[in-house]
């Protein structure tokens, strides 16, 4: 079983979402609190063990950790930007 600091600081760095179940989601979400990362408290209140969307919920929460350094290093260097397009 992996300690919940562990998972939190995958889902920091945009992996570790395949971890993230009922019995961990709560303190995950107050975790994410206390680090003041209110996207993925947002992310992590729309988790649901049953729910066939658990994957785009997934996916969401890389996106949201993720974009912003995408996008700061598409301002330093134009050339990604068009890369990705």
């Amino acid at each position: 079983m992996t300690d919940l600091e562990t998972i939190y600081a995958r889902l920091k760095s945009g992996a570790g979402r395949e971890l993230i179940r009922a019995d961990n989601v709560a303190a995950l979400r107050e975790r994410a609190q206390r680090d003041g990362d209110e996207a993925l408290v947002t992310e992590l209140q729309g988790w649901r063990k049953t729910e066939p969307a658990n994957e785009s919920v997934a996916e969401s929460i890389g996106r949201a950790i993720t974009s912003p350094v995408r996008e700061a290093a598409e301002e330093e260097d134009p050339a990604l930007r068009s890369a990705r397009r």
